[in-house]
């Protein structure tokens, strides 16, 4: 029985970084694909986005794009915002996931409205 710690000098060293599939093609997350948008052009083009949307203060919104992976972290005023924000950046060409980690400050906007 082998050590799981020893390695074997034919074993090819850990991958520095990640790969996926392009066709039949596996690519390198390093490589530039032609018409992929780099990480930091998503993350212009979020927030530029974020800045155009009306009624919404987005100034305690944090932006990070890793992998054409939209994560966005912070607070809002309402669900409303939330969703919306969430919305538009998946209409952004490029982006294949986002992750809305934000914070709702009124959580009593949840559902319907309150008729007192």
């Amino acid at each position: 029985m082998q050590d799981s710690n020893i390695r074997d000098n034919n074993e090819h060293p850990p991958a520095e970084d990640s790969y996926y599939w392009a066709g039949s093609f596996p690519v390198s997350s390093k490589e530039q694909l032609p018409g992929r948008k780099t990480d930091e052009e998503l993350r212009r083009l979020v927030a530029s986005k974020l800045k155009s949307i009306s009624q919404i203060d987005a100034s305690k919104v944090v932006i990070n794009v890793v992998d054409q992976i939209v994560s966005i972290t912070g607070s809002v005023q309402t669900y409303e915002q939330k969703r919306r924000i969430g919305e538009e950046i998946w209409k952004i060409e490029g982006v294949v996931k986002v992750l809305n980690e934000l914070h709702v400050l009124e959580p009593s906007t949840a559902g319907p409205a309150r008729r007192d």
